[in-house]
């Protein structure tokens, strides 16, 4: 009779230890000791030019961006035009003031308006050599190694910029920058503006064309956890309120729904090796 006791005493006490197991995961504080944060994987004293920049941007306001796009749908009735219009800026309106009523957003403006740019450029050229100059030099190199090599790099660099400078000069467009030149005359900021030119003026006529553009800055970064919940809802939240004016479909994106997908499979990821 002795084995049977001790066998039902081992069960006892593997049970109860099964269970003190179970009760430790369950208060097991996986925010705190298990972070989604993909900034710390990238160490703080990095040395490597790629990841640094990566930290670098992932703190800027440029990785906090978020572009949305409302498109209804066309109106095929002339006779119903101003109507139309009038339903869609009424929508439109409603999303953007649920958006700036959210905290989860610092920023929020209106592409087709001309003073949405004035933030968006200012801080391009205040931080034009950090985002702009790599590429610029980048694209020169990449010419100059396809070209004949009669001059050094640097010396044909120069020679590039001051042609690319005076061809410019003879623009009309060069007016607009007139006061920029001085401080920037490699042309980072300008030619960087190009392609924004062709999206405000596809902002500017999207009220013809069926879509609005929308330029918003989350308030915390897309990397934390505070910078996607939050984020997810309060877009959400807007989208929910437009809907009740006029229908519309919302696209939009941002760097937060791409880190949002990296942690859920960290977390999966977690998970499968706890079970395990």
């Amino acid at each position: 009779m002795a084995a049977p006791r001790h066998k039902i005493i081992a069960r006892l006490i593997l049970a109860f230890l099964v269970l003190a197991g179970c009760a430790w995961f369950w208060r097991f504080d996986y925010d705190r000791k298990v972070s989604t944060d993909i900034l710390e994987l990238v160490p703080s004293d990095e040395r490597e030019p790629e990841l640094a920049l990566v930290r670098q941007l992932a703190n800027d306001k440029v990785a906090r961006v978020v572009m949305l796009v409302l498109r209804f749908p066309e109106n095929k009735t002339a006779a119903a035009g101003d109507e139309v219009k009038a339903l869609r800026e009424r929508v439109t309106g409603r999303f953007i003031e649920t958006l700036r009523n959210s905290p989860a957003f610092a920023e929020v403006l209106r592409l087709g308006d001309t003073q949405a740019f004035v933030p968006v450029g200012k801080h391009i050229f205040d931080k034009r050599l950090d985002l702009l100059l790599p590429a610029k030099l980048a694209s020169w190199k990449i010419e100059y190694e396809t070209s004949p090599k009669q001059v050094g790099f640097i010396h044909w660099a120069a020679e590039k910029a001051a042609f690319e400078l005076s061809a410019f000069l003879a623009k009309p467009e060069a007016m607009a920058f007139q006061d920029m030149l001085p401080s920037d005359p490699l042309l980072l900021v300008p030619h960087a503006l190009e392609p924004w030119q062709a999206f405000s003026g596809l902002a500017g006529a999207g009220n013809d064309k069926g879509n609005v553009l929308i330029w918003a800055r989350t308030t915390s970064s897309p990397l934390k956890d505070e910078g996607q919940g939050p984020v997810f809802k309060a877009v959400a939240d807007a989208e929910a309120a437009a809907l009740t004016v006029g229908k519309f479909e919302l696209r939009w994106s941002g760097i937060s729904r791409f880190a949002d997908a990296s942690r859920r499979r960290i977390e999966g990821e977690m998970s499968g090796l706890n079970l395990l």
